[in-house]
């Protein structure tokens, strides 16, 4: 909570430990604060957060008023509706504002061009495969889409042999080509062509046994060496050293289902991972529900536990009407089954008071 509203410009000198709970690690304040003349040494291993400011300035008093209204939500402090809006308002002045739709796009699109595979992360509805898609149809000449799944296969991606019935009904054998190999032969044969790969939820299925040996092409800055590379019969006699220059290959990855594959090292290491943190899209009925929701989550959820926050795709609704369809059948049996998992454990009142005050239902029966 408190680090979406510390100033992210470096003439503030901003500081922050991961667990607030250390009480004996120090904080390397680093040469800024040393500089400034502000004595912190006596206090380095108790200050958890924080921020150098000037009292002068109007903005930097801000500030000062959004931390002490952080704070007070933090311990319940504002009884009454006025103090609870005055409180609202003074951490809205300084909170950070989420990245939008345009700015992911500009990232996750420069990011291809200069690492060629990238993974987008996030918690379900905050738009990876959308986003995706839009970069495919907006960027690329050609795109190309594979969902993977349990029963995802080497055959499916790169190539296989596949059984079919022959003009006499005698079974015959053939060779498929998979998505992966489509998506390089038209890259190789279309060199002024962008091409672009879209692996939709990669982590789904056994990702040793899908890659196989092609797993080696993975790699940005491959630097190609005669004689090496991967034999993929549908492309031929020659190896295949790395991906086309021209291919780009974008996947998604849902971090909130824990049932599915991890992904290993040295797969991250081939790929840039972006993460598309849960947002509200535009405008509506469901705009404050979502940041109230947001704020639980702040409150109360430890790292890994963030990446199940809904995204902003939970609260689109029309009208009123649609807006409590979609909190009882779909985001109150989702909170229950992280509380049924043992997951956010502390926020099981706040939720179930939210969820009856808009709309007179309870949680538990």
């Amino acid at each position: 909570m408190f680090l979406k509203i510390l100033p992210q410009e470096s003439c503030y000198s901003s500081f922050c430990k991961p667990d607030f709970t250390d009480i004996e690690t120090a904080i390397a304040f680093g040469d800024t604060i040393v500089d400034s003349g502000v004595n912190l040494e006596k206090y380095k291993s108790v200050l958890s957060i924080g921020c150098l400011i000037d009292i002068e300035k109007k903005e930097d008093m801000d500030y000062v008023r959004a931390w002490i209204a952080q704070y007070a939500e933090l311990r319940g402090w504002a009884s009454t509706k006025p103090q609870r809006k005055n409180v609202e308002q003074f951490i809205s002045n300084c909170r950070q504002p989420e990245k939008n739709q345009v700015q992911q796009e500009i990232e996750v699109v420069n990011l291809l061009g200069s690492r060629k595979f990238v993974i987008l992360q996030g918690a379900p509805g905050t738009g990876k495969t959308y986003l995706a898609e839009k970069i495919g149809k907006e960027k690329y000449n050609e795109v190309f889409l594979i969902q993977f799944h349990a029963e995802t296969s080497y055959s499916d991606l790169v190539e296989g042999i596949m059984p079919k019935l022959g003009i006499t009904n005698n079974v015959v054998y053939e060779r498929k080509e998979g998505i992966l190999v489509e998506a390089i032969k038209c890259a190789i044969n279309n060199p002024n062509k962008k091409v672009l790969l879209i692996v939709d939820e990669i982590n789904r299925a056994n990702l040793s046994n899908v890659l196989g040996p092609v797993f080696y092409l993975f790699e940005p800055k491959r630097q190609c060496v005669a004689g090496q590379g991967i034999r993929i019969e549908s492309l031929g006699d020659a190896p295949l050293n790395k991906i086309p220059e021209n291919l780009h290959v974008v996947a998604t990855m849902n971090t909130a289902d824990r049932s599915i594959a991890v992904v290993d090292f040295a797969l991250r290491r081939r790929f840039a991972w972006y993460t598309i943190e849960p947002r509200f899209f535009g405008e509506g009925e469901g705009k404050e529900l979502f940041d109230k929701i947001a704020r639980l989550f702040e409150k109360h959820a430890s790292d890994s536990e963030l990446n199940l926050q809904p995204g902003g795709s939970y609260f689109i609704a029309d009208n009123r009407e649609e807006l409590n369809a979609k909190i009882e059948y779909e985001l109150m049996p989702l909170i229950k089954e992280y509380f049924d998992e043992g997951l956010l454990s502390s926020a099981r009142t706040d939720f179930s008071d939210l969820f009856y005050q808009e709309i007179h239902k309870p949680l538990y029966k």
